[in-house]
């Protein structure tokens, strides 16, 4: 039985902004799961995060705050924090004072409260973390990463047949995860099955559930679904490691192409699903002809 946690990068809108929408999720097998969690807690308490939800959007960016604070790198951890949250503090009152609009301070209290989980790490000691956790999953030989990957500034809603840009992600994921079971049980003689895992979003839950009932009946656009279980289970991302990883897993693949940051994405990559020595775990939405990524190169045909 392997599990597929599932997570996004980048918002599905077009006119959100970013300039790519990634779904990514990485299949483990479920009798190493408990092995894999444990790495996973060791990394996070060695940087004061175990009791901390992963998330890699939040955690790999500047807090400019931090660097108002002299010999900041100097300071144990319970000294990083309290003196970002007097920086933090200090800017909110100067802001009010100043009579800033309000959607400037609610978006600033939401940037506060997203980050204050992480103020005591520095920016370096944020982006060593998360390599040290891609970096591990890189050696999972036993796993394997899907994703899609879309340039919405190349993606036509009209052209949808389950109806827009997550939708027609979600189908491709499940297509590449059933291909993998498929493959990998029959080389060793089993029906090999899966299940999927997702964050528990609202928005969502019943789209995925849905769209995972219509491919158990008709089959995706490519192929019928027989080795996965169940409609998708969602859980709280913050009580579970794995998810949170498909979120790391999510954004270093879409700085790959929004960014050109190649740091994560090599880490990422080896854990991509192959048949053979071609890669098959995931596809980069986006014409070809246009496209020098690592992806499209291994591919080598034309993705429209």
């Amino acid at each position: 039985m392997y599990i597929c946690y599932l997570d996004e990068s980048g918002t599905p809108e077009q006119s959100g902004n970013t300039g790519h929408f990634v779904y990514a999720g990485i299949a483990i097998p479920a009798e190493t799961w408990r092995a894999k969690d444990k790495e996973i807690y060791d990394i996070k308490k060695k940087y004061g995060l175990e009791k901390t939800e992963i998330h890699a959007g939040w955690i790999n960016r500047k807090y400019f705050e931090q660097m108002k604070i002299p010999n900041f790198d100097l300071l144990d951890y319970a000294n990083r924090r309290l003196e970002v949250g007097k920086e933090r503090l200090n800017i909110l009152n100067k802001m009010s004072l100043a009579r800033a609009k309000k959607k400037e301070i609610i978006n600033k209290k939401k940037y506060f409260a997203k980050t204050v989980d992480y103020t005591h790490l520095t920016f370096n000691e944020r982006h060593q973390f998360l390599t040290e956790v891609l970096n591990t999953v890189s050696m999972w030989a036993d796993s394997r990463i899907f994703f899609h990957s879309i340039k919405k500034a190349h993606y036509k809603p009209t052209s949808s047949q389950l109806g827009g840009i997550y939708e027609d992600a979600f189908q491709q994921l499940v297509s590449r995860f059933q291909m993998f079971l498929l493959n990998k049980g029959g080389s060793d003689g089993e029906n090999l099955l899966g299940t999927i895992v997702s964050d528990n979003n609202e928005t969502v839950n019943k789209k995925l559930t849905s769209l995972m009932r219509r491919f158990h009946k008709n089959g995706t656009f490519w192929r019928d679904i027989d080795h996965i279980i169940e409609t998708p289970f969602f859980v709280d991302s913050q009580l579970t490691s794995m998810i949170q990883i498909a979120d790391v897993i999510s954004y270093g693949l879409r700085r790959y192409w929004d960014n050109g940051e190649n740091d994560f994405f090599r880490l990422i990559f080896s854990r991509i699903d192959r048949a053979g020595p071609a890669l098959v775990g995931g596809r980069h939405f986006t014409p070809c002809e246009t496209c020098s990524c690592v992806i499209c190169k291994a591919q080598r045909r034309c993705r429209r």
